[in-house]
């Protein structure tokens, strides 16, 4: 198969690419060593072309090596780069807010659990909107204040 690309084209097909790996690998712990294996040689082909493809300036190393080609800086810190820090940004405060309503949520439930005789799609739609609600709560706190007010008590300081 053949596929018709412009150097625009191929340019954001590097971007996609390197979003896509950085995806796979940006927690590498969490797999084991054949994990992203099963990305870099495509990877690795998109970089070694890029040079004949008019994107020269996205990839360090020689094609005709035969050795492994790295993303360049203009890469790295270009497009990509920001929507991946975007990302990572949106994720740590949407992950943040939501986990401190769930803890709260299910405090509250500790303290006042829901009616017996209350259905359990109405329980957990409750449950929902209230979590929505403390998360929201969270969210514009931390829009106003940033991590100003957080305090994490530990040891015997814990409230619990």
């Amino acid at each position: 198969m053949k596929i018709s690309i412009t150097q625009k084209e191929y340019a954001r097909l590097l971007e996609l690419a390197y979003m896509g790996m950085w995806v796979a690998t940006s927690r590498e712990e969490d797999f084991d060593d054949a994990h992203p294996g099963r990305y870099e040689a495509v990877y690795q082909m998109l970089l070694r072309n890029a040079p004949n493809m008019g994107c020269a300036d996205l990839v360090n190393g020689d094609p005709d090596s035969g050795g492994a080609m790295a993303e360049s800086e203009e890469l790295e810190n270009g497009r990509a780069g920001e929507l991946i820090e975007k990302f990572e940004n949106d994720c740590f405060w949407d992950e943040l807010c939501d986990r401190l309503a769930e803890r709260d949520l299910e405090r509250e439930l500790s303290r006042e659990p829901p009616s017996k005789g209350m259905p359990h799609d109405e329980k957990f739609t409750h449950e929902m909107d209230r979590v929505d609600a403390l998360s929201a709560r969270y969210r514009d706190e931390f829009v106003k204040h940033d991590l100003d007010n957080v305090i994490v008590l530990f040891g015997s300081d814990r409230l619990s």
